[in-house]
């Protein structure tokens, strides 16, 4: 997303930043959520929610749960994204499905992320634990 940010400029083109999915994607939210407030002018809107992550034989999932019991730190980050733009627009996302799996020690979860190596999962599965 930060390429095309830096690439791309226009009116029409924003983000929805989402809170927590890209723990599946093997990034620490917060590193991505810092990573785009620098150009939190383009983003349009954020999806406000709390993830659990817990191991499962293939990997993790990722349950959502209420405000104020997960990851990442939501006090931080509206902080954040407020003094960046003021009129960001922040809507309350919850689910009410089966939390989302993440494959992550199954080879074929790994296809699409050539450039990852381990490092990003043990560093995943160390948040996961935590």
């Amino acid at each position: 997303m930060q390429r095309v940010l830096k690439t791309y400029s226009s009116q029409y083109l924003g983000v929805c930043l989402d809170f927590g999915n890209n723990i599946s994607l093997f990034d620490d939210p917060m590193d991505v959520i810092e990573a785009l407030a620098f150009y939190v002018k383009d983003v349009k809107a954020a999806h406000i929610k709390n993830i659990g992550v817990r191991p499962y034989e293939d990997g993790f999932e990722m349950p959502e749960v209420p405000l104020g019991t997960g990851f990442p730190d939501l006090p931080r980050i509206v902080s954040l994204l407020q003094k960046a733009n003021p009129k960001l627009r922040f809507s309350l996302e919850m689910m009410t499905r089966d939390p989302l799996k993440a494959p992550s020690l199954t080879p074929r979860y790994w296809t699409v992320f050539p450039e990852h190596s381990g490092r990003y999962l043990a560093r995943t599965l160390k948040l996961v634990q935590a």
